[in-house]
């Protein structure tokens, strides 16, 4: 199998979009260190690249790609469409599908599933807890049942021995549909990325046919503490899904609510790392409490700062408020220029 090139959009990635940004997805997922995080930020050896795609999978910004891997396309006998993808370790005849099927994301597989109408995905593996690429399985499989509950798209297991081959007769399914073509025709190449900022903003789908619409189990969230946030709304503008956002709710924009959706949340931190209060914690792997909690809602009024006379934002709450004073964050008592703070590039 040819060796692709690893694509990388140095605008998507967060250490372009904000100095300082914490985020090394990247350099945790990639085998052979091509990717390393010094003193100087973020770096990349093409050298030590060997394209499995481990990082372009991590990638909470999709600012990393390669060639998109075709599968072999079989019909099963309920008349569904499977899409069968083998690792390249895993010792199928003829040429594999990925390097590493961990590169195959949830969510690039979600997506994958609703263009080109997959009812299944069957995975054909080597022995991914003896390999050095294997480190991301148990997190891959929490996004796939997370993400699962946006659409219904089976996936199963299967041993090298049932990979299909070109030559194999024609199944069940395909002879009783004669009129059928033998085999679902070949997408058009397209590019693998982690696709979560495309898969995570989308509506959530429900999660049968016929079904009621249900609310999607969020993959990531972060903590807000009200008491700490001065609505300077930083992290509204960075956030790339909308997951974090300021809407006004009446139509001079006095009044506003700010809002938080975890099952847009890619985990990406960029919220985080442009805080300048600490007030939205390091993304986290959501709890039970998290998936049945509604979205956050704060209600938000517009002022002006009776010091500097320019207009600001404060949460609509209790005069007790630490933030409820009648002047901006700026002008506030105790404020002060930081000189490390992190500031959006």
């Amino acid at each position: 199998m040819p060796i692709p090139t690893l694509s990388i959009d140095a605008e998507r990635c967060v250490h372009q979009r904000v100095r300082g940004a914490a985020c090394q997805a990247c350099v945790d997922a990639c085998p052979p260190q091509g990717w390393r995080m010094g003193e100087e930020g973020l770096g990349f050896d093409p050298d030590r690249c060997d394209a499995c795609g481990l990082c372009t999978a991590a990638c909470p910004t999709q600012a990393l790609s390669l060639p998109a891997p075709a599968p072999q396309w079989r019909t099963t006998t309920h008349d569904r469409r499977a899409a069968w993808w083998s690792c390249e370790r895993a010792g199928v005849p003829g040429s594999a599908s990925a390097r590493c099927l961990l590169a195959l994301s949830p969510a690039w597989l979600q997506a994958f599933s609703r263009q080109h109408g997959v009812d299944e995905h069957v995975f054909v593996p080597g022995a991914c807890s003896m390999c050095d690429r294997g480190a991301g399985l148990a997190e891959w499989q929490r996004q796939w049942r997370s993400l699962a509950t946006r659409q219904p798209v089976a996936l199963r297991i299967a041993p090298a021995a049932d990979w299909p081959r070109p030559d194999a007769p024609a199944d069940a399914g395909r002879r009783r549909f004669l009129a059928r073509p033998s085999a679902p025709p070949r997408p058009a190449a397209g590019t693998l990325t982690s696709a979560r900022e495309d898969e995570l903003a989308r509506a959530p789908a429900a999660r049968h046919p016929g079904s009621a619409r249900a609310a999607p189990q969020p993959v990531w969230t972060v903590d807000i503490a009200r008491e700490r946030c001065t609505l300077c709304l930083a992290c509204v503008r960075l956030c790339p899904t909308t997951a974090i956002n300021f809407v006004a709710t009446d139509a001079d924009c006095a009044s506003a609510t700010f809002g938080f959706d975890a099952s847009k949340c890619t985990g990406c931190g960029l919220c985080t790392a442009a805080c300048d209060t600490r007030a939205v914690s390091a993304p986290r792997v959501p709890s039970p409490a998290d998936a049945a909690a509604e979205p956050l809602r704060w209600a938000a009024r517009r002022l002006r700062c009776a010091r500097c006379n320019i207009d600001f934002h404060q949460f609509s709450g209790p005069g007790s408020d630490p933030h409820s004073l009648p002047v901006c964050p700026t002008c506030a008592p105790g404020s002060r220029q930081r000189p490390n703070r992190v500031v959006q590039t």
